[in-house]
């Protein structure tokens, strides 16, 4: 944020000879972008004027205003002003531009803006009507939202910019938990990489998703809380078949086992003995009658961390087996028996 001490510097000295000029969402987007220098010269053409600086979320952040009377019909009386403000911080990976007016007249324009600009948002809403939206585009987000301020409405646009990881850094499945939106997605892998699409839960119980890499063997299936703006993450899935209602329909040719692999080893086609062996100790399957047959029991007893994803089994010919008529069973005794048991779906969910 050192490049926040440079616009102090001279936007006093420059905003006396500037012509008045409103503020839109785009020039709010482009102000993400804009280098420090460029950024400095480019509110100054905006009239905004340093008003305060304070310590926000472990960084300074600068809040600049700008008033000027206005031109539209929203209030009655000549001296009415439309008040203007820009706060600028930063916290983690992320940046933070907060446009608020007093304009609802600027803060529906602006919306619609945002929509002409190919930012991705819930189309069920009224641009007009629906105050809290939320607006996205690769590594951007934007919420716009208003609040009472005394007697007076204010409107703003929370925009977020989030950096995008080093690709140095993305070989495990585990580092795809860094993605927690489908736009966030598609700016760093690219939209032709994705498919949006239904992840199966059950027959009646249908979510959307979005699949990174569709029908390879680099393909993983994001699963969103909210369904509406395909956003944070409820799961990530890692198989070599999709459970999902375009994959199901598929009829290429089998791309073999996935080559995502979790930070501990685990991987789609591991061997139930593999496991073991990685494990160096014993642990239990569900049974074939519980609701999370073939599925690892999640917890630790061991090498292994198995509370920290889902694991499925693939076992043909188990559903035949009464050693799996039992709620649990030891994968010693599977192993011992030869049946052929393999990872078929791994889950791995954000926070574990």
């Amino acid at each position: 944020m050192k490049w926040l001490s440079l616009i102090f510097i001279s936007v006093g000295l420059s905003v006396g000879r500037a012509s008045a000029q409103s503020f839109t969402p785009a020039d709010l987007v482009n102000l993400s972008s804009y280098s420090p220098r460029y950024a400095e010269q480019f509110l100054i053409k905006k009239r905004f004027v340093p008003d305060r600086r304070q310590m926000d979320y472990n960084s300074v952040m600068t809040t600049f205003v700008q008033n000027e009377k206005r031109t539209d019909t929203e209030k009655e009386g000549a001296d009415s002003v439309i008040t203007r403000s820009i706060d600028i911080f930063q916290k983690n990976d992320s940046k933070y531009f907060v446009w608020r007016t007093t304009s609802e007249d600027e803060f529906i324009a602006g919306r619609t803006q945002l929509a002409g600009k190919d930012f991705f948002y819930d189309h069920s809403v009224d641009l007009d009507r629906d105050t809290t939206l939320l607006f996205q585009k690769g590594n951007i987000t934007v919420e716009t939202k208003h609040e009472l301020n005394g007697d007076e409405t204010v409107y703003s646009f929370v925009l977020k910019k989030k950096e995008y990881p080093d690709p140095k850094t993305i070989r495990f499945a585990d580092d795809l938990l860094n993605f927690n939106s489908s736009e966030y997605l598609s700016g760093y892998f690219g939209a032709s990489n994705l498919r949006q699409d239904l992840y199966y839960f059950s027959e009646n119980d249908l979510r959307k998703c979005t699949v990174l890499f569709p029908n390879s063997n680099r393909q993983a299936v994001f699963v969103w809380k909210d369904q509406k703006n395909l956003r944070d993450l409820s799961c990530i899935i890692i198989s070599d078949i999709l459970p999902t209602v375009d994959g199901k329909h598929y009829e290429g040719a089998l791309l073999g086992n996935n080559h995502w692999v979790l930070k501990n080893g685990i991987h789609c086609g591991m061997t139930l003995k593999e496991l073991l062996i990685l494990n160096k100790n014993d642990f239990e399957i569900y049974g074939k009658r519980s609701e999370f047959a073939y599925m690892i029991k999640p917890v630790k007893n061991g090498e292994l961390d198995f509370s920290a994803s889902g694991i499925t089994l693939n076992c043909p010919g188990c559903d035949y087996n009464k050693l799996f008529d039992t709620p649990e069973v030891k994968a010693k005794d599977v192993v011992e028996r030869r049946l052929s048991l393999n990872v078929a779906y791994i889950s791995i969910f954000p926070g574990k």
